[in-house]
């Protein structure tokens, strides 16, 4: 286990289970092995095998700033300082004011317990009240009944899918667009500043 209690805080808040901090080269052996265990890269978009090095650029460039379009950072639960895993807004648009998320929980032994919507109300609270975006969507395989129901808990709303989109172990499977707005995710941050912002039903 890899213990980072000292770790630079970005993102916190008195109720979250989680901080949010910057992408740090320690961070490399972590996604080296994430990257690479296919039980987390099968709900992800990273379809092959991915060398120490290109975990190395990858992690150099994120740490040396935001950059414009994309801002990804590190998960870090925080009763024990462990780095869990990471996540980001991406494709953002300045002039409609839109991005995109993603989001990995690479550490399987905090799957399902809450940490990933913890994260990403952090960051939602972040992309609209600082960022001043305004439209926040997410796209998940069908199949991934876990991510769908965290986003829902989060605030998205199902607005399409895309029948057939996404191809894993074999099958096709639809994709389903997801959104939020700041309209929607007031009622969660209200929630989670009160404490009843409990952790979702893990679904297969």
């Amino acid at each position: 286990m890899s213990k980072r209690i000292n770790r630079v805080v970005f993102k916190d808040h008195p109720k979250s289970k989680v901080f949010l901090s910057p992408i740090e080269m320690g961070d490399v052996d972590r996604y080296y092995a994430w990257t690479n265990d296919h039980d987390v890269t099968r709900f992800l978009m990273i379809r092959f095998p991915t060398t120490r090095k290109q975990e190395e650029t990858w992690c150099a460039g994120s740490a040396a700033s935001a950059q414009l379009e994309n801002i990804v950072l590190a998960i870090i639960e925080k009763k024990g300082g462990t780095h869990i895993g990471s996540i980001g807004l991406h494709r953002i648009s300045w002039g409609n004011r839109s991005a995109t998320t993603g989001a990995m929980i690479g550490d399987k032994r905090f799957w399902g317990a809450g940490y990933g919507s913890h994260a990403k109300v952090l960051l939602l609270k972040y992309a609209f009240d600082e960022l001043g975006l305004h439209s926040i969507e997410s796209r998940v395989a069908a199949f991934n009944g876990r991510s769908a129901a965290y986003n829902k808990k989060c605030g998205y709303l199902e607005v399409g899918r895309m029948p057939e989109r996404t191809f894993r172990d074999g099958k096709f499977h639809d994709e389903i667009v997801m959104e939020t707005r700041p309209t929607l995710f007031r009622p969660i941050w209200k929630s989670f500043e009160a404490g009843t912002f409990g952790p979702s039903k893990r679904k297969k």
